[in-house]
């Protein structure tokens, strides 16, 4: 199957279907809507029949995806919750009103599935262009007062009666002059884009036709976009003075053409300030209607998801805000205002990055300086480009419009970020899961010879500027085969991994071991970087960069069994791991813990998203708070120890002084963890700052663990997340601990939190796991909640 016919056929039937009525096709959607729907449940199906057949799929999910993940999660479910906190009516009106988000935020992930070659773009941006040139067609038929054209879209077409006889606006099948103009603009962009890399007429003179369709819709915002994204890709395909020197003639030859448009537009100029008309009637509606709710505060988590007010006058029946900036405040806020510029820095940013391909007879190559060479791509180039160009226009046309929503230009600003992002897949095609973990740890392949290898990490004393150490070691039946030490340092927020000892082992297969354990220990703990030091010097450190990050990590989950390579330390070079076919399979039982069930990822992902929005306005004052309370940074990263006894790093706010000596809270914790101590922590510790101690009373100093849920690497219910020197204590029985996710709360969160011995502590993490289920879940998520409002044990 071909699913990029998926979003080809919506491309194509969308414009045309984009200004029909709502309810033509189904209730309450318009008949683009329904074609949207049918596109995304045949791709569904087509997921479904696969998942049936055994075929499983990893999502792998970049900077885009999650700022639009969160932009979506604050114009839709956070503006319904803050009603309903503020006790506002939550009807029909305001429900459609959070639709048109979730309707792009799913036709994205539909193309980033369905995309992911240049010839899936190329089939995309043929389906674009081929129906924008007939919208163009139309637009300028309509300007023109072609009665046919007129007549047809007056008969059945959503557009005011002004709209269709004043012959100076082109609303065309999507139904609206600023739609089409900005629609129209995207299409220039990409024929011209195109064009230009290709060096093809065709194309350049299709961007004639189409920058004349979007000047027909009569919208001086329309002039603005054609500039904007002319000026973008002629300034990426460095043509920027042959397009100056073209505009001339290009403009006077459309002025003549469209004069009829023109002359309209020129009438209805504002006599005071030379501007459009429209554009001061938008400013006095901004001003008298809408400005006094958002200076009364609603700025801060938005007004109302609907944007669309009674006016108090009788010549119009409705108003709708006109500024792009001020929509996304008035819906959801500062949230929703930070969601949307992080999304479309974002794709501009990453659409930007040089395009590379690795050619089919030689792959990539390397210059003398080290460089990818990057083999010529045509239509992906090119709608990189002008992925780029529509960004650009919607961050200038949002002062005058909601362009992230505007039905047709939205939906072609949607599919060019995800048409740009083809040769970067969201889903990596993997095995089942249960099978994923077996081969990955090799525990179950027949030629093994360590089969019976165990993973321990000990804690060592950090080196001078490490925020920690410790010893990877690998036991067979009790004897050690392999082992190395690792020092953690922190540059820039980013952690860096130092092997300030060579990887050594009783054979090759034994290094592989603790290769292969490093490789999953940097993908825990997101290392930047990992290094070999070479007789503790850090300084040779960079010209002997292994760069077992999470990419790599990654890339060896996949390849280790299914080709039967392994990386020994020998073969490691600057670039990263080079297979070798000379090393047999190994084992190695890590034990990675089980996988949390469907309905805890579920619950965890979409309530700690909600959570992280909801709760943003706690976030900025406690971050502005810490940051004012001493010195140092407003997050606190630890190494904790997660899933399988794989470290990772946990998020908190600072709630302690820098530098500070915890040897005593470890000697009292180690006497907890041996039963011979009882529960003693200092409510008036001194390592606790004043700002701190009132984050801890309200537990809002675990604001920042939200991330590690979302990231996977917690649970919002689950055993408390343990040092890595307190794992070392831990004996058999309690080790089982370390099988599921650590939690955010749990039952020692909810029986006295701070009151407790780390003794008791462990126990009732058991007693979770003995009934771990729903319920319980429930019971500890409500009793955290009222166990913080009382301020139980909080110190």
């Amino acid at each position: 199957m071909r699913p990029v016919m998926l979003i080809a056929i919506y491309m194509a039937a969308m414009p045309f279907l984009a200004g029909l009525p709502r309810g033509t096709a189904l209730p309450l959607l318009r008949p683009s809507e329904a074609i949207q729907l049918a596109v995304t449940g045949a791709g569904a199906a087509v997921i479904l029949a696969a998942v049936v057949a055994g075929r499983r799929w990893r999502l792998k999910i970049g900077r885009v995806e999650w700022w639009l993940i969160a932009m979506t999660m604050a114009a839709s479910v956070l503006p319904v919750l803050w009603l309903a906190a503020r006790a506002q009516p939550v009807g029909p009106d305001e429900l459609l009103a959070v639709f048109p988000f979730i309707k792009f935020a799913a036709l994205f992930a539909l193309a980033r599935v369905c995309l992911s070659s240049e010839s899936d773009v190329s089939v995309v941006a043929k389906a674009l262009i081929g129906s924008a040139l007939v919208i163009s067609a139309i637009s300028v038929a309509q300007a023109l007062g072609i009665g046919p054209v007129t007549d047809l879209l007056g008969r059945f077409y959503v557009s005011g009666p002004e709209d269709i006889t004043d012959g100076g606006r082109g609303t065309t099948t999507i139904g609206s002059s600023i739609a089409t103009g900005a629609y129209l603009s995207m299409a220039a962009g990409l024929s011209l884009s195109w064009g230009l890399a290709s060096k093809n007429r065709l194309l350049l003179g299709a961007t004639a036709v189409l920058t004349a369709g979007a000047l027909a819709s009569g919208q001086a915002g329309s002039v603005v976009a054609v500039g904007v994204v002319a000026l973008v890709v002629a300034h990426r395909h460095q043509r920027l003075r042959q397009l100056v020197v073209l505009s001339v003639p290009f403009g006077a030859v459309s002025m003549l053409v469209l004069w009829p448009v023109v002359a309209a537009r020129l009438a209805v100029l504002d006599r005071g300030s030379g501007l459009p008309q429209s554009w001061v009637i938008r400013w006095n509606n901004v001003t008298e209607l809408y400005w006094p709710s958002l200076a009364e505060g609603g700025w801060i988590l938005g007004v109302n998801p609907n944007a669309i007010i009674a006016p108090p006058d009788v010549w119009r029946d409705v108003v709708y805000l006109e500024s792009g900036y001020l929509w996304l405040l008035w819906v959801g806020g500062v949230p929703l205002f930070i969601a949307a510029t992080g999304f479309l820095f974002a794709a501009y940013r990453q659409l930007g990055l040089p395009l590379t391909k690795p050619s089919q007879a030689t792959g990539n190559t390397r210059d003398g300086a080290g460089a990818t060479q990057a083999t010529p791509v045509g239509a992906l180039a090119a709608t990189r480009i002008a992925g780029q160009a529509a960004v650009a226009a919607v961050v200038v046309l949002s002062l005058l419009d909601p362009h992230l929503t505007l039905r047709a230009g939205a939906d072609t600003l949607f599919v060019l970020i995800a048409a740009g992002s083809a040769l970067c897949p969201i889903v990596i095609p993997a095995e089942v899961s249960s099978v994923r973990w077996r081969t990955l740890m090799a525990s179950e392949l027949a030629d093994v010879n360590y089969g019976s290898a165990r993973l321990q990490y000990r804690e060592l004393t950090a080196p001078a500027g490490a925020e920690a150490a410790f010893t990877v070691t690998v036991t067979d039946n009790g004897s050690v085969i392999g082992h190395t030490a690792l020092a953690l340092y922190r540059r820039g927020g980013q952690l860096r991994g130092y092997l300030t000892k060579p990887v050594t082992g009783s054979g090759v297969q034994a290094e592989g071991l603790i290769w292969r354990a490093l490789a999953l220990m940097a993908n825990s703990l997101r290392l930047q970087g990992l290094h070999w030091t070479g007789e503790d010097d850090h300084a040779s450190a960079d010209r002997h960069q292994l760069k077992l990050g999470a990419k790599v990590a990654e890339q060896l989950e996949i390849e280790r069994i299914a080709t039967a390579h392994r990386f020994s330390r020998s073969r490691l070079t600057a670039e990263g791991p080079v297979a070798s076919t000379a090393v047999s399979p190994l084992a190695l039982r890590i034990e990675p813990g089980s996988k949390p069930p469907v309905w805890k990822r579920t619950v965890d992902l979409g309530l700690g998203t909600v959570a992280a929005l909801a709760t943003t306005p706690l976030w900025i004052c406690a971050a502005v708070l810490v940051r004012r309370s001493s010195p140092g940074p407003v997050l606190y990263q630890q190494v904790r120890i997660g899933t399988g006894g794989l470290p990772f790093q946990i998020y908190k706010f600072r709630t302690m002084f820098v530098d500070n000596d915890d040897s005593a809270h470890r000697l009292q914790n180690k006497l907890e963890l041996q039963g011979v101590a009882e529960a003693a922590k200092d409510s008036d510790d001194p390592r606790v700052t004043s700002i701190g101690r009132v984050l801890r009373r309200l537990s809002l100093d675990e604001l920042p663990q939200l991330i590690n849920v979302i990231r996977s690497e917690m649970s919002l219910v689950g055993p408390r997340p343990s040092l890595l020197w307190e794992s070392e204590l831990f004996d058999p029985r309690s080790r089982r601990r370390l099988r599921v996710q650590p939690g955010l709360t749990g039952l020692w969160q909810i029986s006295g939190r701070a009151d407790i011995s780390m003794s008791d502590m462990l126990e009732l993490d058991l007693e979770y796991l003995d009934q771990s289920g729903p319920m319980i879940d429930l019971r500890c998520l409500v009793g955290t909640v009222a166990s913080v409002a009382a301020g139980e044990g909080a110190k």
